[in-house]
């Protein structure tokens, strides 16, 4: 009898145990449909990377695990502006009544709509169409998410464009085979074409001009708060993080960035500082 006892305590205990620690996945539609979160989503500005900010809460007193699924659509308040399409799958984990801020990574899912402008506001959408939706589900399993290739690639699903690449890697080819078998289109054909342009087996590229843009960002905080710089090319898809997320002492701090064209192609970038997740300050960069 003393055994049964224990050993039903025991089982009590695992109950308890599993009821408070395992969660099980919902996805963001599911979750707003049974009324069991709320969120508003903004634009960061941008039509790649992590252009999107998803603010959610957890409206039931209990564990949550939110899914934004890669393929998904968000849509904006403006119809002059594009629909994007998530590239990233998310896994948002919620304790009981709890507020969280996520930033979300997607990519322009309408070429010819204007870009979204900092906080427009977006509403969760269906699935893109299947072959964007298969193709944003390759990205996010691939991690795939900041190729420099990744936006026009998308829009040949999305718009029906003709592929537009530049081949730098493996990786490129490998998305390009990927866009040619899904579209039916040659892929030998089309890798000659794009790592032909303007070069030829003789042709040796000029040495690039070194560049070097150094600055100092200068702080005072009445409370702790983390810094973010972040370094985006003109598509918005961050290239490099120069300060990933330091902690800023309460009174003066200055931190000092240097930027190098080292491992980057001449061209338009910006400097983006953020304070506690806000960006405060946005600066272009032009690498000649």
């Amino acid at each position: 009898m003393k055994n049964l006892i224990m050993l039903t305590a025991i089982m009590y205990i695992f109950t308890i145990f599993s009821k408070t620690t395992y969660c099980k996945e919902i996805s963001i539609s599911e979750a707003l449909k049974n009324k069991i979160i709320a969120i508003k989503v903004k634009s960061t500005s941008g039509h790649t990377g992590e252009c999107l900010s998803v603010r959610m809460v957890n409206l039931k007193n209990s564990k949550l695990n939110i899914i934004i699924e890669a393929g998904r659509m968000f849509i904006p308040a403006d119809s002059n502006v594009q629909n994007l399409i998530v590239v990233k799958r998310e896994n948002i984990e919620l304790a009981p009544n709890q507020v969280k801020t996520n930033k979300i990574t997607a990519v322009c899912a309408q070429k010819e709509d204007a870009g979204p402008r900092q906080d427009l506001v977006f509403t969760t959408g269906n699935f893109g169409n299947t072959d964007a939706k298969k193709f944003a589900e390759w990205l996010d399993t691939k991690a795939y998410y900041n190729n420099s290739n990744t936006q026009n690639a998308m829009w040949t699903f999305t718009d029906n464009i003709s592929p537009q690449f530049s081949i730098y890697s493996e990786h490129d080819k490998e998305m390009l085979a990927y866009v040619a078998t899904v579209k039916n289109l040659n892929y030998e054909k089309l890798l000659k074409k794009f790592t032909s342009v303007n070069s030829s087996n003789s042709y040796t590229p000029p040495a690039k001009t070194k560049f070097t843009f150094t600055s100092t960002l200068n702080f005072t905080v009445s409370t702790p708060q983390v810094l973010k710089v972040e370094l985006c090319d003109k598509n918005n898809a961050v290239v490099k993080q120069c300060i990933a997320g330091d902690t800023l002492a309460v009174g003066p701090n200055s931190k000092r960035v240097v930027i190098t064209n080292d491992d980057l192609e001449n061209g338009k970038y910006y400097l983006k500082v953020y304070i506690d997740g806000k960006m405060i300050t946005r600066r272009e960069i032009d690498m000649k």
